[in-house]
């Protein structure tokens, strides 16, 4: 479990840094580059994390994309 704790707030620390980074480097969306990261992270599958950690992840991540007007990527993430 405690695994699975630190595991989660690393890939959540990641996000949040992308999207600092991506800010600071003047980008005007710099919330597409967090979820562009976290998505390229979870496809990628070597987080370490349960198989139902991982879809509560992607679950959030479709659920940041939706209300940033990120359509097309919360469906694409939705169908993953």
């Amino acid at each position: 479990m405690a695994e699975q704790s630190a595991a989660t707030a690393e890939f959540l620390q990641h996000m949040l840094t992308t999207m600092g980074e991506a800010a600071t480097s003047g980008d005007s969306r710099p919330a597409r580059a967090m979820i562009a990261s976290a998505r390229a992270r979870l496809e990628a599958g070597n987080l370490g994390v349960s198989p139902e950690l991982e879809m509560k992840l992607w679950r959030q991540l479709a659920g940041i994309a939706f209300p940033l007007g990120m359509y097309a990527e919360h469906e694409s993430i939705t169908a993953h």
